[in-house]
């Protein structure tokens, strides 16, 4: 009876086994720390993205707001005094169609009387400068001649897009006027 016995050296085997295990185990480890840095990606998106639905709904807000308010609004540059916006209750109250007035110069809504538009708009102009407001009533016209009294408040704003700006509201005081005169 004879014992035969086979030896093989599976060291190269076993050393090949094992680093087929680490490179699996690393890989897993890669894996695992990307997914988890992906889902930190996408929890902060998520959260950009709720804050930025949040930041247009309220800008759609004000702006309906600022739309379909009695009152007429324009932003005015002060480098040059051209207006930059009107919304719709300004262009109207002044006979203009939407976007008619952006790049116009103010002195076109004033009315000529005792003094030139463009003295009324120098006057008011340099009270901005100096205060960063202004309020009074001024004569306006339509863009078909049409004159019109209005009560104006007009502050400075530091716009994140626009830069410095004059946000003018206009009040038809026209009736009240009227009203004024006749007693």
């Amino acid at each position: 009876m004879g014992v035969s016995c086979v030896v093989q050296d599976v060291t190269e085997r076993r050393e090949a086994e094992e680093a087929l295990q680490r490179a699996h185990d690393e890989l897993e480890e890669r894996a695992r720390q990307r997914t988890d840095q992906l889902t930190k990606t996408v929890k902060r998106l998520r959260q950009e993205i709720a804050e930025r639905e949040r930041v247009e709904a309220t800008l759609r807000l004000q702006g309906q707001i600022v739309d379909s308010m009695a009152e007429g609004i324009s932003l005015v540059r002060p480098s040059d005094g051209i207006m930059i916006y009107c919304n719709p209750p300004f262009e109207h109250m002044f006979g203009y169609g939407p976007g008619e007035l952006v790049g116009k110069h103010v002195t076109v809504c004033n009315a000529p009387g005792e003094r030139s538009p463009e003295e009324v708009a120098d006057e008011i102009m340099q009270s901005l400068q100096e205060t960063k407001s202004w309020t009074g009533e001024v004569h306006n016209v339509k863009k078909d001649g049409t004159r019109f009294w209005c009560h104006a408040v007009v502050s400075t704003l530091d716009h994140p897009e626009f830069g410095r700006v004059w946000v003018a509201l206009h009040e038809d005081v026209t009736e009240h006027k009227q009203a004024e005169e006749a007693l």
